[in-house]
């Protein structure tokens, strides 16, 4: 398999020389904006974004009957935040939304009790496996095909399941699976492989690991996470099954999702603390010091489309990050080839 990483973000051509981010240290300068940031309200956390960036999915809490705390999703759609509701309990968290604004994930009683693989078209939910014990959808393809874990009283274990339009199939794998691509290619985060019809590759883990941990796979079966080698982790990409890791700054990364350009994100330690971060073309970027905003502290990127368009979290303000209010953010280009 040939992967081509393509470039897909132009930076902004700015007049002058780049202002100093204030309490950078004297001589350091902050490059060119490359992103537009929008905070995206009523989220502590995305979780994920559609191909053409109009759904945001994340979660905040919110107080059940009994006042406990529950984590309740929510969708993002034309700069308003709503609740999507649950189904056999307060609790309902979004993993993955498909290009037609399909969402899947899971809703139930919380915790580890009964919980339920749920479809969200608009803010009607379908309990997916509604005889199961406990479930939960984690990924879906252009097709509608979505995979994710059940639990089966007969086995007592659980197991990975693929669904489509109403026709559930157990696959021949433990629970662990993730993610699904247009290939119908399935990622197994338990077992470390990507499954389909016609095989089995098996993700390498890199000299020294402990064990690896995989996250999310792109259109080409391009996977990425991270590696646990004593004592922290350390990103990575696999292409054809082959690790190679990631470049961080402190010995610390964890890699987060992919895009079809391979464009990854996730996170890096970086002057003591977590910073959002975007691989490309072998290059490490630390989102914070790529928008004009200098209050946003970026802690994580969560998911990133073939628009290069990305979804995380941050703190905003001055201070430390106690002192600091958590906020969603959407990340837009600024420009790209064919769109200036």
């Amino acid at each position: 398999m040939t992967v081509v990483v393509a470039l897909m973000l132009v930076p902004a051509v700015v007049a002058g020389k780049p202002k100093a981010k204030k309490g950078a240290k004297a001589g350091r300068s902050r490059p060119a904006a490359r992103f537009v940031l929008q905070p995206i309200d009523g989220m502590m956390e995305p979780t994920g974004l559609s191909a053409d960036g109009a759904v945001v999915l994340g979660y905040d809490y919110e107080a059940g009957p009994d006042g406990t705390q529950h984590m309740t999703a929510r969708v993002w759609r034309s700069g308003r935040t709503t609740k999507l509701p649950s189904v056999g309990g307060p609790e309902s968290f979004p993993d993955r939304v498909a290009a037609d604004g399909t969402v899947i994930g899971r809703a139930g009683a919380g915790g580890d009790t009964v919980r339920h693989a749920v479809l969200w078209r608009g803010d009607k939910p379908t309990d997916l496996i509604p005889d199961a014990w406990g479930s939960e959808a984690f990924g879906i393809n252009a097709a509608g095909q979505i995979v994710g874990d059940v639990m089966r009283i007969r086995a007592g274990k659980e197991v990975c399941f693929l669904w489509q339009a109403g026709r559930l199939r157990e696959l021949p794998m433990r629970n662990g699976c993730r993610d699904i691509n247009d290939r119908g290619q399935v990622l197994n985060v338990y077992e470390g492989i990507v499954w389909s019809e016609t095989g089995v590759v098996r993700l390498e883990k890199p000299a020294g690991a402990d064990d690896i941990s995989p996250q999310r796979m792109n259109a080409s079966g391009v996977v990425v996470g991270w590696a646990k080698i004593h004592p922290t982790n350390h990103a990575q990409v696999w292409v054809d099954g082959k690790a190679k890791a990631l470049a961080e700054p402190s010995g610390y990364s964890e890699a987060h999702d992919v895009n079809s350009q391979v464009q990854i994100v996730g996170r890096v330690e970086k002057d003591g603390d977590h910073r959002a971060a975007l691989w490309e073309n072998g290059q490490l970027l630390i989102l914070e010091d790529l928008v004009k905003e200098t209050d946003w502290h970026m802690t994580d990127a969560h998911a990133i489309n073939d628009r290069g368009q990305i979804v995380g979290t941050a703190y905003v303000g001055k201070g430390g990050n106690d002192k600091r209010a958590q906020r969603g953010f959407l990340l837009t280009p600024i420009a790209a080839p064919g769109k200036r």
